[in-house]
């Protein structure tokens, strides 16, 4: 257990780093120092309450997961009412504090693993079954994956699939009632980014950048 720890630490670590260099390289000669120092300032907040979180007993987290999943789902609702909710770039993704900017779909990550986990604990008996394991747990988050993807952020919602999975598999769903449903989603996903030209423009941009040098391709290039 000690070891998996230490490498974790290590992984997050060496990411973190990676990804300071990086920004700051692509931003140093607009802006100088701004994002990274912003960047240095939302890593010792994380680092905080990493510490905080790691002095905490983390079986109390089952008695917040319905309240969690009811902050989350009223959050990802405000994102469509203006002024509070933010439309960017085509996307409802943002709440506006005033002096900052949230995005309650993290919120929503966070809630997802929570969520499934308190329920496959509590029903871990009956995970084999379809109705217990799969239907119920995938028509509570499922809400929030609908407001994410209405919202156009197919990101998030990809990844909230993808962690739903594995904390389900984990808990006890059978894969021939899973597999099915989870290529459905996908696949709905996938026929929405579609129809969206500019995620069309971006997904072949991303095949092929070599063909979109001047476009949607433009920094794809530039970074291989």
């Amino acid at each position: 257990m000690r070891i998996a720890t230490t490498m974790l630490m290590f992984c997050v670590a060496a990411l973190l780093a990676l990804g300071m260099v990086m920004l700051y390289s692509a931003s140093m000669t607009q802006k100088g120092a701004h994002y990274l120092m912003m960047q240095c300032t939302w890593c010792a907040i994380g680092l905080v309450a990493a510490v905080v979180m790691a002095c905490s007993d983390y079986h109390k987290l089952r008695s917040w997961a319905t309240y969690l999943f009811v902050v989350s789902v009223v959050l990802l609702m405000f994102v469509f009412v203006p002024p509070v909710g933010m439309k960017i770039n085509g996307a409802y993704r943002w709440i506006n504090l005033g002096f900052a900017r949230f995005q309650p779909s993290e919120l929503a990550k966070l809630t997802t693993i929570i969520m499934l986990s308190a329920y496959a604990v509590r029903h871990s008996r009956q995970m084999g079954s379809f109705k217990t394991g799969l239907l119920a747990p995938f028509s509570i988050v499922g809400l929030m994956m609908v407001l994410i993807l209405l919202g156009r952020d197919y990101g998030t919602t990809i990844l909230l699939v993808t962690v739903s999975t594995m904390v389900l598999l984990i808990g006890g769903v059978r894969w021939r009632h899973l597999l099915p449903v989870v290529l459905g989603v996908f696949g709905v996903i996938a026929a929405m980014m579609w129809s969206n030209p500019v995620r069309r423009a971006r997904l072949l941009a991303w095949l092929d950048p070599g063909q979109h040098l001047d476009g949607t391709g433009y920094q794809g290039w530039q970074a291989i």
